[in-house]
């Protein structure tokens, strides 16, 4: 088998990892030996109103953990990149939708144990230091790089979800174009989905 086979079936296995070609919201469109084009398909989300707050929820997607963070619907990956290399991507063909919504969305809440009980207490509190950036955060986050099982990965973390003025904004699709920069040799990291 010659080196460029090679690279073509490792960067199959790339992308095929964990399921990610089966996997709604995101599926693999083309690879090349420089990198990966994947499809971002959010098909169903609801807007339930409980209590004082908008509660948005979406098949497939988590939240975050933050206590007092906005509880919008997320969408995280991992990917390999070689020891001195980097990611670059691009976002193309974004569709979006608006709705309004009656309330507030919920923030993400805090629950504890007060002392001498044994019962649980969910309080929703809006943490403002964090709170409204995530209302209006990039629709892409990519984290600085770090080691997860002995390989060197970045984070992508998709947030298909904005609200401004009581009007939920929802990017329903949209290619991302990822590029991994840094030696060949190493391009044979696997795409991991969290």
């Amino acid at each position: 088998m010659n080196f460029k086979t090679k690279i073509i079936i490792t960067l199959f296995i790339f992308v095929l990892g964990f399921n990610i070609l089966s996997s709604k919201p995101l599926q693999k469109l083309s690879s090349t030996e420089q990198g990966v084009r994947l499809n971002f398909e959010l098909d169903n989300y609801e807007i339930n109103y409980r209590g004082e707050y908008s509660h948005i929820e979406a098949e497939e997607l988590i939240y975050g953990q933050t206590s007092g963070d906005a509880k919008l619907p997320i969408y995280t990956f991992l990917i390999g990149i070689p020891p001195n290399g980097a990611v670059i991507y691009q976002i193309k063909e974004k569709q979006s939708q608006r709705k309004s919504i009656r309330y507030p969305v919920s923030p993400i809440p805090h629950n504890y144990i007060p002392k001498n009980s044994e019962t649980s207490i969910t309080e929703y509190k809006i943490d403002e230091d964090i709170y409204y950036k995530s209302l209006q955060a990039p629709l892409v986050e990519v984290s600085k790089p770090f080691f997860w099982r002995d390989q060197k990965v970045v984070r992508f973390t998709i947030k298909p979800f904005k609200v401004e003025n009581r009007t939920l904004d929802v990017t329903k699709s949209f290619h991302l174009d990822i590029k991994i920069e840094g030696d060949n040799l190493y391009k044979t990291m696997s795409l991991i989905t969290i």
